[in-house]
C-alpha cells in the first residue's frame, strides 16, 4: 500500500486523531510534504459501554444491540455511544469542510467512518449501511469528490 501512494502526488492528508492512524498516517506519508490534519470529525464511531470488550463479551453482555448493529442499524442504539446517524453528521461536516481542497487527499481513519463513507456515496440509507464490500483494515478506498460524493473502488481487501 505505501509503494502506491508513494507514487501519487497527495495534495493534503486528513487523519483521525486516534493513535493508530495517527501513526498510520505519518507512515504512509513518507516524503510527501503535505502536513498531516488531525480531524476529529473522522475518528472512530464512539461504541459507549463496548470500548475495550471483546466481541463476544458484547454479545453476551448486549445481545439485542448487537445484533441491531450487525443486523438492523437503523435500529441499533448504544448504550452512551454514537448512533450510525452521529457518524453519518459528523463525517458529512467533514466533507463539506475540504470540499475547497482540490487534488489527491488521503484520509486516514476508521472502518465505520469508511463505510459511512461508502454508504453516502452510494446514496443508500442506514438500513444497507453493512452492504458489500465489507470494509477490512488496512484497506485502500476510493473515492471523487466534486459536487457529491462518487465511490470508486476498494483495493488491497483482505
Amino acid at each position: 500500500m505505501q509503494g502506491r501512494l508513494a507514487r501519487l502526488s497527495l495534495d493534503a492528508i486528513y487523519s483521525s486523531p486516534s493513535l493508530r492512524t495517527r501513526t498510520t498516517a505519518q507512515i504512509v506519508r513518507g516524503d510527501h510534504l503535505a502536513p498531516v490534519q488531525y480531524d476529529e470529525r473522522i475518528k472512530e464511531m464512539n461504541m459507549g459501554e463496548w470500548e475495550g470488550r471483546t466481541q463476544s463479551e458484547i454479545n453476551e453482555k448486549y445481545p439485542k444491540q448487537s445484533f441491531a448493529f450487525w443486523n438492523t442499524p437503523h435500529t441499533f442504539t448504544p448504550v452512551h455511544g454514537e448512533h450510525f446517524e452521529d457518524v453519518r453528521t459528523r463525517v458529512a461536516l467533514f466533507l463539506e469542510a475540504i470540499k475547497h481542497v482540490s487534488g489527491n487527499i488521503l484520509i486516514v481513519t476508521h472502518a465505520i467512518v469508511i463505510e459511512t463513507l461508502l454508504q453516502m456515496a452510494k446514496g443508500n440509507s442506514l438500513e444497507q449501511f453493512w452492504d458489500p464490500p465489507f470494509i477490512h483494515h488496512s484497506t485502500m478506498t476510493y473515492f471523487e469528490l466534486n459536487e457529491q460524493l462518487v465511490y470508486i473502488g476498494v483495493v488491497n481487501n483482505d
